[in-house]
């Protein structure tokens, strides 16, 4: 019984790993929900937020494989742009709570422009966060 619960437990920790770099739909919107929870958590002002077409990521082939010309998507790469404003230190809070989300989003761009209008520490961000879901 211990060695099956030993067992049990070293499955769990691969579903976690697993489960936390792939997202399924509905945890996607999830997601997203919870990026714009946290720029308004931050006091920072949303001004796009949008999707980009999925990119579909393929099996790397191998010897066997190169007879067979299907090759099988094995997961999708999700892009979203984000373009918001507010104070730099609420920004980098923002990217402080994007570090502790229990899935994983990697930053593929981030472009951060003073705001010369207002001065004080006031930036503007235009961000692509990247994920992964199954197909």
């Amino acid at each position: 019984l211990d060695i099956e619960e030993v067992l049990l437990q070293e499955r769990r920790r691969e579903y976690e790993k697993i489960t936390r770099i792939f997202h399924s739909e509905s945890e996607l919107e999830e997601l997203y929900e919870s990026i714009s929870k946290l720029a308004i958590r931050y006091g920072l002002k949303v001004a796009g937020f949008s999707r980009k077409q999925p990119e579909a990521i393929y099996e790397v082939i191998t010897e066997k494989k190169r007879k067979n010309k299907d090759r099988k998507i094995t997961h999708y790469k999700m892009k979203v742009n984000i373009d918001m404003s507010g104070d730099y230190l609420s920004y980098m809070s923002l990217r402080t709570g994007l570090a502790e989300l229990k899935k994983a989003v990697n930053t593929e761009e981030e472009t951060i422009d003073m705001d010369n209008e207002d001065g004080g520490g006031q930036v503007k961000i235009h961000l692509v966060l990247s994920t992964y879901r199954l197909p």
